[in-house]
């Protein structure tokens, strides 16, 4: 199994760390779906979306037949370009969430996003 932990205890620059991060994440297509549909999108419908892309559909078998369920995926954006992906699992299906809770926890990951531009300067 690959050590990504310890590819990334030797970075000491925050935005080589994000880059690595998203290098190695390219596989999935949540995070493309996510900025292209979102900024919120529920791995239901993810997975509908990505019906007819033959790398997203077998993503989507992997991680359903992983037991993957119940995730969002959250588009975040920052000052000079610094946009980033967060996703979230929880215990019951998000798609009974409504807008104004998906809302709430997209700004809160914002809110996050931001502080953490601002002491990457």
């Amino acid at each position: 199994m690959w050590d990504f932990a310890a590819d990334i205890a030797k970075m000491a620059d925050c935005e080589a760390i994000l880059e690595f991060v998203y290098e190695n994440c390219l596989d999935n297509p949540v995070p493309r779906l996510t900025f292209q549909y979102g900024p919120v999108l529920v791995w239901r419908d993810a997975i509908e979306l990505g019906r007819g892309d033959p790398k997203a559909e077998r993503f989507f078998e992997e991680t359903v037949t992983a037991g993957v369920d119940n995730w969002v995926g959250f588009a975040v954006f920052g000052p000079r370009n610094r946009n980033a992906y967060c996703s979230m699992r929880f215990e019951r299906d998000p798609a009974g969430f409504s807008n104004e809770q998906l809302q709430q926890i997209h700004s809160l990951l914002l809110a996050a996003h931001l502080q953490i531009c601002k002491i990457m300067d």
